[in-house]
């Protein structure tokens, strides 16, 4: 007993520490300041954080006084973790906690506005500005970091994410260039055929053309001769190829944000399970297998469980 006795008189000051390993971040759950003292606390860090990078703009970062601001400005960088409530989106988020949506997603690698899943922890930092990967990362994330190839003020910081620790280039109070911001707000697939469009039954109610019985349609019907050419709507997992008896021969591509695109009737799979796809990799061929009226391919969008019509999803322009 004599041996273990140490252990047990510093273990009150380990415990913290190891917790603290364990759970990275602490965890803001309200955005209400009087509701969540670690609210309060980023709300607070925020503000000073904001009048120092008001300060620095009209100062020599080089001298002893911008150096001075510089000290201050990383004593008031802190990571929070909040996970968004069912249905919130990025800028949602990001108004609650009075930052830009470009801070939220740069830092935390959110390719598209639309990527945000309501089962997804974010990080919070409490310095406005781009947190850009030093390599790696979504098409974005290449695309700020070609852009700017280490110009311009900015601070080098090592932040987990995820679970890993990840490099970055901090540029305070920036935010998304033009382009950039375009390609972030843009619809997040492309098309699953390459040629127009010609939907022979839309996403919807409808009598179903075998049965005549009025049903839901999960998705659209596209026409598209036996052997057309089938893409990856947007980069993924391959969750899933059958052969099912009204779909056909299916595949079922997850992908980031909750959402998981279906394509059915096909005569062709040229993927497995648990395969990662880029954007645009061809994934199959269109056929007339399963409860089908002719060749055409069923394409579904389906996000958190729930299908949603892929017309206000897709961008046929996109590939």
């Amino acid at each position: 007993m004599n041996f273990w006795r140490p252990f047990f008189r510093v273990l009150p000051f380990l415990t913290p520490l190891l917790l603290s390993a364990q759970t990275g971040y602490p965890e803001i759950h309200e955005t209400y300041i009087y509701g969540d003292p670690l609210f309060r606390q980023h709300q607070e860090s925020l503000d000073k954080s904001q009048r120092i990078l008001a300060l620095l703009t009209g100062t020599d970062r080089e001298s002893d006084s911008g150096r001075t601001l510089l000290e201050s400005l990383m004593g008031e960088l802190f990571f929070f973790t909040y996970r968004p409530s069912p249905g919130g989106t990025v800028y949602g988020t990001a108004a609650d906690f009075s930052l830009s949506a470009d801070t939220i997603a740069s830092l935390n690698g959110l390719e598209r506005a639309a990527y945000l899943d309501r089962k997804e922890t974010l990080v919070i930092p409490s310095v406005p500005g781009l947190y850009v990967r030093e390599e790696g990362g979504t098409e974005l994330d290449r695309r700020m970091r070609e852009n700017r190839q280490g110009e311009g003020f900015f601070l080098k910081l090592v932040i987990t994410v995820e679970g890993e620790k990840r490099k970055y280039l901090f540029y305070p109070n920036s935010g998304f260039s033009g382009p950039e911001r375009l390609y972030f707000v843009s619809l997040p697939f492309r098309s699953p055929l390459d040629h127009y469009w010609e939907i022979t039954s839309p996403y919807g109610y409808r009598n179903h053309p075998v049965t005549g019985e009025w049903e839901f349609h999960r998705g659209i019907d596209v026409r598209a001769p036996v052997g057309t050419p089938v893409y990856a709507a947007e980069k993924g997992v391959i969750m899933e190829t059958a052969e099912l008896d009204n779909y056909g021969i299916i595949i079922i591509l997850k992908h980031r944000g909750g959402y998981e695109t279906r394509y059915a009737h096909l005569d062709e799979i040229y993927v497995k399970e648990g395969e990662s796809v880029e954007r645009g990799f061809m994934i199959g061929r269109s056929g007339n297998t399963g409860v089908s009226t002719g060749p055409h391919l069923h394409f579904e969008i389906r996000r958190n469980g729930d299908t949603v019509d892929p017309v206000k999803l897709v961008s046929q322009g996109s590939r």
